[in-house]
């Protein structure tokens, strides 16, 4: 079976199968972040999917990330701060004469019936909008009056101006800073690679978890691997895998279907090891194999696991491993 370059230690990994699992089954279609004012934004799913904090997901998703494993597609720019790198940062406006926070924002409106143009703090009087220059009410908007603007008021220094200066503070630090001084975070939805999905499907993930479970029971493994045979011919194996001084290899393929395999596959590993000899064949078949298989594979003492998730093929992987390699060591 084909395997990116480089992703077999991925696919290995407990926590990316984890995820893998969830968009192969729908669970997850697009992974979408959740903001948080402390840590920013969050992969809430994500952490509690891998147990692991927001900083450990955001560092995971990121190397799937970069080996173009997920698909990451523009969310957001999310402001940090330059002094403390905290993300707990609000935007504030500031009055371009002073500097002073202290602005009231009022509401430029005009009475369309007899044209008074005037800031609606004017207008106001017991909780209704009263024209001072007509004395008429106004009561429907874009009907009696029309909103035509905003503007600005500093309480500190009486000016009045169309635009205020935007800055941000740090809620962390206490750091202001403007635009030219923040910095800034992109932030990503994701979705699975179409290719690696297919790769996933096709079975690379089994063979990246049973590459790493034997890594850890100390074989040295290749996948794919071959083994030249008496007729000089070199046979592919989707893992051969060699421990120690022990001269027997474990050599194992993998067959995965949507329902249950015929004894074809069987068939042509017999065949490859008839020719190999020395060697110690596993078939691994998921969900299973006919009748026909599982007698084949007793009488030419073929090592036949058949299991429906990977946690079982490890479990039963385990178990023949060590009843074979007794016999050879």
């Amino acid at each position: 079976m084909g395997e990116k370059s480089g992703h077999r230690k991925v696919y290995g990994d407990y926590d990316a199968q984890l995820l893998f699992s969830k968009f192969i089954n729908r669970d997850i279609t697009e992974l979408c972040p959740t903001f948080d004012p402390v840590y920013g934004y969050r992969y809430l799913v994500v952490e509690k999917l891998i147990r692991k904090s927001p900083e450990e997901v955001k560092e995971f998703l990121n190397k799937l990330h970069e080996l173009n494993i997920l698909k990451g597609k523009l969310y957001d720019k999310l402001l940090i701060c330059p002094s403390c790198g905290s993300r707990y940062v609000s935007t504030i406006y500031l009055c371009p004469y002073c500097q002073s926070i202290n602005i009231e924002r009022q509401i430029l409106i005009e009475h369309l019936k007899c044209g008074n143009f005037n800031l609606e703090k004017y207008f106001k009087k017991n909780d209704e909008l009263i024209c001072p220059k007509c004395g008429l009410k106004l009561e429907k908007l874009n009907v009696d009056y029309r909103r035509v603007g905003v503007w600005f008021e500093c309480k500190d220094c009486g000016r009045r101006f169309a635009v205020t200066i935007p800055s941000h503070r740090c809620y962390s630090c206490g750091r202001l800073f403007n635009v030219e001084d923040a910095k800034f975070e992109d932030v990503y939805t994701f979705t699975l690679d179409e290719k690696v999905e297919e790769e996933v499907k096709g079975g690379v993930l089994v063979l990246s978890s049973i590459g790493s479970f034997l890594e850890k029971l100390g074989f040295k493994i290749e996948s794919p691997g071959f083994l030249r045979g008496e007729s000089g011919v070199s046979h592919k194996f989707d893992i051969v895998a060699r421990k120690g001084n022990i001269d027997t290899p474990l050599v194992l393929d993998v067959i995965i279907s949507d329902s249950s395999s015929t004894e074809f596959p069987l068939l042509g590993l017999y065949a490859k090891i008839l020719d190999v000899k020395k060697a110690l064949p596993f078939l691994i078949v998921v969900p299973g194999i006919n009748e026909e298989g599982r007698k084949l594979a007793f009488t030419y003492k073929i090592n036949l696991i058949e299991a429906k998730n990977p946690q079982e093929i490890l479990d039963k992987l385990n178990t023949k491993i060590s009843k074979e390699f007794k016999k050879v060591s």
